[in-house]
């Protein structure tokens, strides 16, 4: 079987008040409405992650058991994303992670173009 290829773009204001553009390309699009869902999912778990992340070690196990008391963004917390699927026709494939790994990147490198910061942490939040 061949290697899946896509690519994939972020953008946006840091602001929760103008929506993040994202932008995929991933080969005929068997369902859009999935893979926009897909997206969404994967840049709220992905802005989490650079948010809140935390998994904690205590007596050799993980502290953290599921999303009870693991932080993700709250409905209330998220932000608009608006996904746009570039058509092409190249065969289609997995669409699982782009969103995760894409958004943090690019929140640290808009809070560093807004400040002049780079975050030395594993998280934004990362006050150790």
């Amino acid at each position: 079987m061949p290697p899946v290829l896509g690519w994939a773009a972020v953008t946006g204001e840091l602001s929760f008040d103008a929506p993040l553009l994202f932008l995929i390309i991933c080969g005929i699009q068997v369902n859009p409405a999935i893979i926009e869902a897909q997206m969404q999912s994967g840049i709220i778990f992905g802005l989490s992650g650079a948010l809140f992340g935390e998994v904690t070690i205590k007596d050799g196990r993980v502290e953290q058991t599921n999303f009870g008391d693991y932080r993700i963004l709250r409905i209330n917390e998220a932000l608009k994303i608006d996904v746009h699927l570039v058509k092409n026709s190249k065969a289609p494939g997995g669409i699982g992670e782009p969103g995760t790994s894409c958004v943090m990147p690019a929140l640290t490198n808009a809070i560093y173009a807004a400040t002049g910061c780079t975050l030395p942490g594993r998280t934004v939040d990362d006050r150790r």
